[in-house]
């Protein structure tokens, strides 16, 4: 390798895409038929994001230097990022029969296989490359990605901080990480992994996305439409994103402003399951409990394995009197995602309304063990337990409710719990002053 290619490559390992770019370009224009000049040059185009770009670079690396499996492993991952996925394959297993065991090479073939749903095929050759190379970050994140969606959650979890402990400057760990700590009701957490992602690349729809998902769920919404907006910009098709604005306007009550952006986002994709779901969500939120069953029922219809779409309809079910059938989804979606705190909350809801008061202090509990500051359990549980309820969830409730923005969920809920709590223990006084504030709420 030459002085001058060798100091593109540190600039380019460092992250200084630009710079490297240009000793690339300047280095063909004296030798333009360096392959690995115009191979690097093709890498820096697909890391832009410009994957046709990269495709033709890359086919013109090799077509001087037929038989570098590097080359063909990121001709590999460009064909994906285009969607040619049988191609991104082919490119994909050439590499592998160049250079038996490539990491790159088995991440790339993970991915494509991830796109054509076989997942578990996907995890075993993301576990050979994580074996092979206990450094590759990017493999433990695809492995994390993969292991969460089918629910290996505190698996996924482990190799998603593993891939941001090996790589601190990758955007990718950081986003699905963040997401995935959003997903736990880490807020302060998710929001830090987030930022990070959106400050190492700008131009990442995803990260900006779920820098947004962050904002909505800590009730930032203007906030989170800026950053859905900039994910539009990056890339204007992402139908999960005009979702994402539609759930903004809901949570603000502005429903017909909401249902536009749905409109939007099934017009891109029709077919999605998690859409449905928003529009079922939207109906709930407005006690039109049938439409809303009828809504869930479409989104399970396009996609089953939706344990957020499980326990809504358990949820609605429950209000419509459908009681065996609202315990069938719920424990289904507890069964699917066993860390989704919303189900454990709704089971014991249901437990307790149905007198089977063992389980619904072991599903609330289960929720507050998941999550220790959600608002809805504690108060369920402090109204159900009333005179039983232990000194020392007591006062963990009082300090919660000493500290109201660290409380997840509705604040209402946990204060006329304890008030209830208080009250029968005959400390009349402070029962009525939480009773009045959460009243005010």
């Amino acid at each position: 390798m030459s002085e001058k290619l060798a100091e593109a490559v540190r600039l380019h390992q460092s992250g200084n895409r630009n710079a490297a770019a240009q000793i690339y370009s300047n280095l063909l224009e004296q030798e333009p038929n360096n392959a690995d000049a115009i191979h690097l040059l093709g890498v820096v185009s697909l890391e832009q994001g410009r994957p046709g770009d990269a495709v033709n670079l890359i086919r013109r690396a090799l077509a001087l230097s037929p038989q570098a499996a590097a080359f063909h492993a990121n001709l590999a991952e460009a064909y994906r990022q285009l969607g040619q996925i049988q191609m991104a394959m082919e490119a994909g297993q050439m590499a592998l029969r160049l250079q038996p065991g490539m990491v790159e090479a088995l991440n790339n073939i993970a991915l494509c296989l991830r796109a054509q749903g076989r997942v578990e095929e996907a995890i075993r050759h993301l576990e050979q490359a994580v074996e092979t190379e206990p450094e590759f970050a990017m493999a433990y994140n695809n492995l994390g990605d993969a292991l969460r969606s089918v629910g290996r959650f505190d698996d996924a979890l482990m190799m998603l901080q593993k891939a941001v402990a090996i790589r601190p400057d990758l955007p990718e760990p950081r986003t699905n990480l963040g997401q995935m700590l959003l997903e736990r009701q880490q807020y302060e957490e998710a929001l830090t992994h987030c930022q990070e992602a959106v400050r190492l690349r700008p131009n990442l729809a995803e990260a900006q996305n779920n820098l947004g998902n962050v904002f909505r769920e800590m009730a930032r919404y203007e906030e989170a439409r800026q950053c859905y907006q900039r994910a539009l910009q990056i890339n204007s098709e992402l139908g999960a994103t005009y979702a994402n604005i539609g759930r903004t306007f809901q949570a603000e009550g502005n429903f017909d402003e909401a249902r536009k952006w749905y409109d939007q986002a099934l017009a891109r994709t029709p077919t999605s399951g998690i859409i449905y779901a928003h529009l079922g969500s939207m109906a709930q939120a407005q006690e039109r409990y049938q439409e809303a069953e009828e809504k869930y029922r479409l989104a399970l219809q396009f996609d089953p394995d939706q344990p957020l779409a499980w326990n809504a309809l358990g949820y609605v079910l429950h209000q419509l009197g459908q009681d065996d059938e609202s315990l069938t989804c719920l424990q289904k979606a507890v069964r699917m995602n066993p860390n989704l705190v919303a189900a454990h909350v709704n089971l014991g809801d249901l437990y307790e309304e149905q007198g089977k008061f063992t389980e619904a202090e072991a599903s609330f509990r289960e929720a507050l063990r998941l999550n220790p500051a959600h608002g809805g359990a504690m108060g369920q549980l402090a109204t159900m337990l009333r005179k039983k309820l232990p000194d020392e969830d007591l006062n963990r409730m009082r300090e919660f409710i000493e500290r109201p923005d660290a409380v997840v969920g509705r604040r209402i809920n946990l204060l006329h719990g304890v008030a209830h709590a208080l009250d029968s223990r005959g400390e009349y006084d402070e029962a009525a002053k939480l009773l009045e504030e959460g009243n005010r709420l």
